[in-house]
C-alpha cells in the first residue's frame, strides 16, 4: 500500500469519525437537556420532544457546514491540480 493512499484511507475515516460527533453531540445533549428540564421543573413530555427537534435541527445544520466545507476544499484542491498545459487552448479562449 503507498503512503497517499494510506493517507487518503486514514483521512477518509477521520473525517466519517467527525461527521458521527458532528451529528450525535448536539441531539444527545440536547436530549439531555431537555430529561433534566422535565425533571427539574415537572413539565410536560413536550419538552423533551422540542429539545430533540431542537438537536435535530442543529445537526442538520452542523451537516450542512461540515459536508460544505469538504466540498469546498476539494473544489480548492482540484483548482490546484488543474493546471493548463496547453498554451494554445488557452490563447484561444482569449
Amino acid at each position: 500500500m503507498k503512503k497517499q493512499s494510506r493517507f487518503e484511507i486514514l483521512s477518509g475515516l477521520a473525517m466519517v469519525g467527525q461527521l458521527g460527533i458532528t451529528l450525535i453531540f448536539p441531539i444527545l445533549l440536547c436530549t439531555l437537556l431537555g430529561v433534566w428540564i422535565q425533571e427539574k421543573y415537572q413539565t410536560g413530555v413536550w419538552v423533551i420532544i422540542v429539545s430533540v427537534l431542537a438537536g435535530v435541527l442543529t445537526a442538520g445544520c452542523s451537516f450542512y457546514h461540515f459536508a460544505r466545507g469538504i466540498l469546498l476544499r476539494a473544489r480548492r484542491e482540484n483548482k490546484t491540480s488543474d493546471t493548463p498545459h496547453d498554451t494554445e487552448q488557452e490563447d484561444s479562449n482569449r
